[in-house]
């Protein structure tokens, strides 16, 4: 798991914004297995919890986004792999201390000023990302917001095709990698293969919930020669175990720990205090 990086970015373009006075994301830390299941949290816990890994920006159609201190050229969904679990398709496992928020609710955007940007969302998904596959390589790239305001919509709109630029590509072998920045294509050259794929689409809704299987087993299996095991996941009530879990083996069948307690209200009068 990587430690926080310093956020280096004009003062003209953004706010410096404090820590929420409101309850930490830690005082889940004693929760038993059952009040993991049931504990909820609320946007105002997002602004808490991201607040050390980036910085909260007020933004005239989404009220407030959560831009990462990441470098330039960094992608959403690059830090991490995928494992393939039970019931809910391929899930990101992050590498990333903010991954249980930003990979798994809300969507993402670039701004043109500040880069990559992420909008709180009240739904868990897996992964919010659309796909592209060819015979040799798999992409992904992030969901953009579906709506203005925070994201409260569990529909998918089938028609979305981010930039070529917005995508994450592996060489199709490579796939089930457990560090997927080692195996990426490299930002320059994604175009290229952006052109040598073909767009599979994005997740989908399953009985209310957001299943991530477009991309096909049997094709992962084919592509790596590894057999691809369907892992259980297990409910968790400190998202911390979720950070853990970037560096289990992707083969391992042991249960994936996922923080997926449900965002109680989309709380349209929150703000993270300036």
């Amino acid at each position: 798991m990587r430690n926080a990086r310093p956020l280096v970015v004009s003062t003209t373009l953004i706010a410096l914004l404090g820590a929420s006075h409101l309850t930490p994301i830690g005082a889940f830390l004693a929760a038993t297995p059952a009040a993991a299941q049931q504990a909820q949290i609320t946007v105002s816990t997002f602004y808490d919890s991201l607040s050390p890994y980036g910085r909260w920006v007020r933004h005239p159609s989404f009220r407030y986004v959560w831009c990462p201190a990441e470098p330039a050229g960094w992608t959403p969904y690059s830090s991490g792999h995928w494992v393939y679990t039970e019931p809910y398709g391929w899930y990101f496992v992050s590498d990333d201390p903010y991954g249980w928020a930003v990979y798994h609710y809300g969507r993402w955007f670039v701004h043109a000023g500040l880069g990559w940007c992420w909008v709180p969302g009240t739904v868990w998904a897996p992964a919010w990302v659309t796909w592209r596959r060819a015979p040799d390589f798999v992409g992904w790239a992030p969901l953009p917001p579906a709506r203005p305001g925070i994201q409260i919509d569990i529909d998918v709109n089938i028609n979305i095709e981010p930039p070529q630029d917005h995508w994450v590509f592996v060489p199709a072998p490579q796939f089930l990698a457990p560090d997927l920045l080692t195996v990426a294509v490299p930002p320059p050259e994604r175009p290229v293969i952006f052109n040598q794929t073909n767009i599979v689409g994005p997740v989908i809704v399953q009985n209310n919930t957001i299943i991530n299987n477009v991309i096909e087993v049997n094709y992962i299996e084919q592509a790596t020669g590894q057999t691809v095991e369907a892992r259980p996941i297990e409910p968790v009530s400190d998202p911390a175990a979720v950070a853990q879990a970037g560096a289990a083996a992707p083969a391992e069948t042991t249960p994936i720990p996922v923080f997926q307690a449900p965002v109680a209200d989309a709380a349209p009068e929150a703000a993270p205090p300036e």
